[in-house]
């Protein structure tokens, strides 16, 4: 293929000049403007006919005609085949494009929102838990302390009237071995 289109191109160049600028007039034999083009192609030929204008002033500026072919890349309904690699086709945005990112990204937003929310209220619940917890672990100690202090209370009391009916036993058993 790319070989007949060489081939085309050699037959309609001068014989006296063969550089391309030097035969210009045979533009529309090189590059024809078909019918049956799809939008981007007749964009693209469109383009090239602009870049070899003979006048100076009618053809493109680089920086224009990389917008204009952007821009024709991203209106393209066809993105299996780009003018560009898909990291150059970000230059320009089509307003749907943008709404439906812009959209999508508030989207996204408010379900974070909600996650935090959750987040901030599941935190709150279990703040509130640890902090009823530790009173009433606080609480539970205390009572053990206090029951642990009765029991040895009554321990020591026990033991005290066991000394008194051990030593009250003893006068009493000495009072028998005397008499």
């Amino acid at each position: 293929m790319r070989r007949a289109h060489s081939n085309r191109l050699r037959q309609h160049r001068s014989t006296k000049n063969t550089a391309f600028h030097a035969n210009l007039d045979q533009l529309d034999a090189w590059l024809p403007m078909r019918d049956d083009a799809s939008p981007k192609n007749h964009h693209l030929i469109k383009e090239i006919r602009a870049m070899l204008s003979h006048d100076p002033g009618q053809r493109p500026v680089a920086h224009k005609l990389l917008h204009r072919l952007v821009l024709c890349d991203k209106m393209s309904d066809d993105k299996q085949y780009s003018i560009f690699g898909h990291c150059c086709r970000t230059m320009f945005v089509l307003k749907k494009d943008h709404e439906e990112q812009v959209e999508l990204a508030k989207e996204e937003n408010g379900r974070m929102a909600n996650v935090i929310a959750q987040h901030n209220l599941q935190e709150s619940k279990l703040k509130a838990l640890s902090d009823t917890l530790q009173w009433d672990l606080g609480k539970t100690q205390s009572r053990l302390l206090e029951r642990e202090e009765h029991f040895v209370n009554l321990y020591r009391e026990q033991v005290h009237q066991l000394n008194e009916w051990e030593v009250g036993s003893l006068q009493y058993s000495w009072a028998f071995t005397w008499y």
